[in-house]
């Protein structure tokens, strides 16, 4: 498992702040930025099982990512896309 420190790290380098009463979140569309074009062991991953993973993880509709939101996204990347990935 992923330690805090590293996720909290990771979150870090998406929160800048893009205005004053955000700080502590991350619009969705940075975090889709990077993370479509990552790549599974077997694939890319498409911008429509993006947009459906990232909805599960987005609590309050809000369209933002927060720390807690972005630690259980992260924690659980690997196993929902791995099991796309055996189909």
């Amino acid at each position: 498992m992923i330690s805090d420190m590293y996720l909290k790290q990771a979150f870090d380098l998406f929160d800048l702040g893009d205005d004053l009463e955000n700080i502590g979140s991350i619009p969705i569309y940075m975090v889709q930025s990077a993370m479509c074009n990552s790549i599974t062991s077997k694939r890319k991953i498409e911008i429509e099982e993006w947009e459906d993973f990232v909805k599960k993880f987005d609590e309050n509709n809000d369209q933002r990512i927060d720390y807690q939101e972005f630690k259980n996204m992260m924690v659980s990347f690997h196993e929902y896309f791995a099991v796309r990935d055996d189909s």
